[in-house]
């Protein structure tokens, strides 16, 4: 069985880094990308400001790493790094000899990708279940943002037919992106928003009034 082709050739031959999207619609998403980002790490920054239940680390590390994957998702935006694994999984498959086979494999990678998917995002209900009212909306923006990731990585024709259908003049995978984003977004608001009775801080003690 021939050897695969290492990725850095690859990268010299067949996929040079572009812009992807340079429509206002795609400078618009990496925006709202980043803004989400910015303020998911400042729930991480003010996780003891903002929670004081248990497990405070398990908080400031759910908002963390949201943060990192949305500034990803920003970068990846415009450079579409998922081609760049497409071109060098089809290199392979014809390396390899079973590029006839390929609508297999990459019904296997959907499979895998959406089951680790689900397991990630029921593994966070567990891990933050006593956080919940804190997190659940980012947490279901987080659900339809890898399934839009999937959906992109998963390079079926019929997939691009559906994700290019248009409900009210909207596409639908324009839909699913900027939901996944917004209700992030609200999700980190909700908590820098909240008065410090609601963000589960102390409060402090009141003077106890006396009868006249």
């Amino acid at each position: 069985m021939p050897a695969p082709l290492p990725l850095a050739e690859l990268i010299d031959g067949k996929w040079y880094p572009s812009i992807g999207d340079p429509s206002v619609y795609g400078w618009s998403t990496v925006i709202a990308y980043l803004w989400a980002a910015l303020l998911c790490m400042v729930c991480a920054r003010w996780s003891k400001r903002l929670y004081a239940g248990p497990g405070p680390k398990r908080f400031a590390a759910f908002w963390g790493v949201l943060a990192l994957g949305l500034a990803f998702m920003a970068i990846n935006k415009q450079l579409d790094l998922q081609q760049l694994g497409g071109v060098w999984a089809r290199q392979l498959a014809h390396a390899q000899g079973w590029y006839e086979d390929r609508r297999t494999y990459q019904r296997g990678f959907i499979l895998a990708s959406g089951t680790l998917g689900i397991v990630c995002v029921v593994g966070m209900l567990v891990v933050l279940r006593h956080m919940l009212n804190k997190t659940w909306l980012a947490i279901l923006g987080l659900g339809l943002t890898l399934a839009f990731a999937l959906s992109r990585a998963a390079s079926f024709h019929h997939v691009d037919q559906l994700l290019g259908v248009r409900l009210g003049g909207v596409a639908i995978n324009w839909l699913i992106e900027w939901s996944g984003i917004l209700l992030i977004t609200a999700g980190a608001l909700t908590n820098l928003l909240a008065k410090p009775t609601d963000s589960g801080t102390d409060r402090p003690p009141r003077m106890p009034i006396s009868p006249p």
